[in-house]
């Protein structure tokens, strides 16, 4: 869908990854990717993205509860620049602090990560003004 924004949940185990509307009004889980190793991790994720044709990429960083960039949000970063790399979307990070507990709270298991990928998105609209 072009106009969409794509969000990812980055973690060692899997990545989340949900979708927003053209609008930018409705955001929703879209899969979860277990991973196994960074070349098919980075294949996969490149089918996903291709398939959903967005024009900016949020990605979850975890920050620490100060707000300031600890290791666990500098490996994101990394690991989210090798999984990313030659995409020609804008890539934003967006503090994704307590969005594991958000999720659990809204009841989410086996999709978990896509859900926590859908509620980085939903702050990342509402916080940036970017929904429309």
């Amino acid at each position: 869908m072009k106009g969409s924004i794509a969000a990812l949940d980055v973690g060692a185990r899997r990545i989340g990854v949900a979708r927003c509307d053209p609008t930018r009004t409705v955001v929703t889980p879209v899969t979860v990717l277990e991973r196994a190793s960074p070349e098919r991790d980075k294949r996969r994720l490149e089918e996903i993205i291709d398939r959903e044709e967005p024009v900016m990429l949020v990605v979850g960083l975890p920050l620490l509860m100060s707000g300031e960039e600890g290791e666990q949000a500098q490996k994101v970063r990394r690991e989210a620049g090798m999984l990313l790399e030659g995409r020609r979307e804008p890539v934003v990070f967006w503090d994704e602090r307590l969005t594991t507990f958000e999720a659990d709270r809204r009841g989410a298991r086996a999709g978990g990560d896509a859900v926590a990928a859908a509620i980085i998105l939903e702050d990342y609209l509402r916080e940036s003004g970017d929904s429309q």
